[in-house]
């Protein structure tokens, strides 16, 4: 997206040069106008057609990224007992770290990607700062138990339940799918209109009922 920017502005730049070149100058010179402009106004074109086309792209991206935090969260965490040893949390602690990363990086290039006067910039980087700030709160985690292990093993059930509550929130996925339809998304799902745990039980009562 940055590159496309960059060529978008500097394609429209040397398009208003020429464009005053061709009326203002004479001769030769006018006619290299003219020439640079049909090129210039070219590249403008491809440009912001790849712009609109890799940030529809990355948009999409980041979507299914986010519904990736709470799958691959919640299948690294699940526990029949809610309890689990120290190597487990700091294992799932690096599966949803490294799947907020992942939407972290292609959040801030959406947002460098954007031009100043996009209004759009506003809710991405309010966007940016939650993740940041839910990445924090998994470096605080994982640096307790990395400094204080002795007392992290006393406290493996309440640092479950803290990790359980953490991945269960789903309301960043729901912000994300909230700005990808103001990006023209695609995207959708259940979770925008139906409370998620009256949408697991309705799947759950119909996978039981093949069960009989």
């Amino acid at each position: 997206m940055k590159v496309n920017k960059w060529g978008i502005k500097i394609s429209l730049i040397i398009t208003i040069l020429s464009l005053f070149g061709a009326i203002f100058l004479k001769d030769w010179w006018q006619n290299l106008s003219f020439a640079i402009l049909g090129s210039a106004f070219l590249s403008f074109t491809i440009c912001i057609v790849n712009f609109i086309t890799l940030r529809k792209q990355l948009v999409d991206e980041i979507v299914i990224d986010a519904y990736k935090i709470n799958c691959f969260g919640f299948s690294a965490l699940f526990s029949t007992n809610r309890n689990m040893k120290l190597e487990k949390a700091v294992q799932v602690l690096n599966v949803i770290d490294d799947r907020y990363y992942s939407v972290y990086v292609k959040i801030s290039e959406l947002f460098l990607g954007l031009f100043w006067f996009d209004c759009r910039r506003k809710i991405v980087n309010q966007i940016k700062n939650r993740i940041d700030n839910d990445l924090v709160k998994i470096y605080q985690i994982d640096s307790f138990i990395e400094i204080y292990q002795n007392e992290a093993n006393n406290k493996t059930k309440k640092i479950y339940d803290d990790l359980d509550k953490f991945i269960d929130d789903n309301s960043l996925y729901l912000e994300i799918l909230k700005m990808a339809k103001i990006f023209k998304s695609n995207v959708s799902s259940l979770e925008e209109i139906i409370d998620k745990n009256e949408l697991k039980k309705e799947c759950a009562d119909k996978y039981k009922k093949t069960l009989k």
